[in-house]
């Protein structure tokens, strides 16, 4: 992990929003896994799920960003920085972002 980590300053993500989150890396079966954002920031996402993934895990996101004034496709690709289980059962997981596209939605 590199140590900039926490100086990249995390924005909560006020709406809530589901993302598609498929293993392109790491053992068999890529499945694709339901995902929460939590937050965004430079160069990253934080996600919460019930279904752990190991750190360096590449992974395809998919989702669509909404707000009430702008509603944002989501196709990246990312590798996975940290993960934890938090007290609620979920994976707590910090994503890299390698590559990503965002189309506005009419």
């Amino acid at each position: 992990m590199s140590s900039d980590r926490r100086d990249k300053r995390r924005i909560p993500v006020e709406t809530p929003c589901g993302l598609r989150l498929t293993p392109r890396s790491g053992p068999p079966p890529y499945r694709p896994i339901m995902a929460q954002l939590v937050d965004v920031s430079v160069g990253g996402l934080g996600v919460e799920t019930f279904t752990p993934l190991d750190r360096g895990v590449e992974v395809e996101v998919k989702g669509v960003l909404s707000r009430p004034d702008l509603r944002l496709r989501v196709d990246a690709a990312a590798r996975v920085a940290h993960s934890k289980l938090t007290a609620a059962g979920r994976y707590r997981i910090g994503l890299e972002v390698i590559d990503i596209s965002l189309d506005r939605v009419a």
